[in-house]
């Protein structure tokens, strides 16, 4: 090699044992400088000085420099260690896995794309979204989506929620309802849309200007007594007794009340006194109106410790001939009297 001084040119000085280039516009950033020696038939430990700077390499220390990247078109092998990277072209990465920690990130493009470069569907049960960490301090939120292109959004390990979406312009103050074609919600007039109803639709109008006969579905109801079903025992016009059997008439000295006694009036016509046994067990609503006929002393008797007897000053006689009480019973066997008791 010829020695360098006061080059004007761009070019290179190319040392060949170790690979290096060294433009004249580098060096001549380092001043005038002096090659000592030949480089053409190297020694160890030969120098090169560059007197202004009085920078000395030697031989030796340029074997050490190894491998080097180019200022351009230089690819790296190993890894690369620093702590601060400013590049003004693109940065492509192309290992299996990138990871980057930092507090922001600004992109000028619309989209981030995820899962560049697979040709595979989503996986069933799968998700590819962002992971958030941490988010109520223990655990992970999930935003993602799957093979359906449905959003699904919950805690990592749960099952996560669909988002539902609606029509692009929806109507103010209109109801949603769940279009299954186009999975969404439309917004719809119910006032106005009673067409195409099946008979599992709900609809629900508040206000009152409704055509009833335009509705599906709608109850039958009774117009006559006899199309109710009687399922609560209430008394109908069949159990009813004629006018004739309304009036019963007793001549024995004791007698003790049944059911078949209901809703009747009670004569009692003998001519000596005569006990009325109140019984455990009547028909709930129980009720009769008892007379003395006969003009002998009638006595109300409780039947047994079970039965209890109320009347106005605890009486229980009906003393006078044509005097009569009204007598009902509860549900608990508790009789009341009501009339010409003394």
């Amino acid at each position: 090699m010829s020695k360098q001084k006061n080059h004007t040119s761009n070019a290179d000085i190319h040392y060949e044992q170790t690979e290096i280039s060294i433009s004249e516009s580098q060096i001549s950033d380092l001043g005038t400088y002096t090659e000592l020696s030949s480089f053409t038939a190297h020694t160890s430990n030969t120098d090169i000085h560059f007197e202004q700077d009085q920078i000395s390499i030697s031989e030796s220390q340029i074997s050490d420099f190894g491998s080097y990247l180019p200022l351009t078109g230089g690819t790296l092998t190993g890894d690369v260690n620093g702590t601060n990277l400013t590049l003004s072209g693109d940065l492509n990465v192309a290992g299996t896995m990138h990871i980057i920690n930092t507090e922001t990130i600004n992109t000028e493009n619309d989209f981030i794309n995820l899962r560049v470069g697979s040709d595979s569907p989503i996986m069933s049960g799968d998700i590819s979204g962002l992971n958030i960490k941490n988010a109520d301090g223990t655990t992970n939120v999930v935003l993602g989506s799957g093979e359906d292109a449905v959003m699904r959004v919950g805690w990592s390990g749960d099952t996560l929620q669909a988002l539902a979406t609606r029509e692009d312009v929806p109507s103010d103050g209109y109801f949603a309802r769940w279009n299954d074609a186009e999975t969404r919600f439309d917004t719809y007039d119910l006032m106005g849309d009673l067409t195409g109803h099946t008979s599992n639709d709900d609809i629900h109008y508040e206000q009152s200007e409704i055509d009833y006969n335009e509705l599906q579905n709608k109850p039958t109801i009774p117009t006559a007594v006899s199309e109710l079903d009687n399922d609560e025992g209430f008394i109908t016009a069949e159990d009813t007794p004629p006018a004739t059997a309304l009036v019963k008439v007793v001549s024995d000295d004791t007698y003790t009340l049944i059911d078949d006694d209901n809703r009747k009036v009670l004569e009692f016509s003998n001519a000596n006194s005569t006990t009325i046994t109140l019984p455990e067990g009547l028909m709930e609503g129980w009720n009769a109106n008892i007379v003395n006929t006969g003009g002998q002393i009638i006595s109300l008797d409780e039947g047994t410790a079970n039965v209890t007897l109320r009347s106005m000053g605890d009486y229980n006689k009906i003393q006078n001939q044509y005097g009569g009480v009204y007598l009902y019973k509860d549900d608990i066997d508790t009789f009341t009297a009501i009339g010409d008791l003394s």
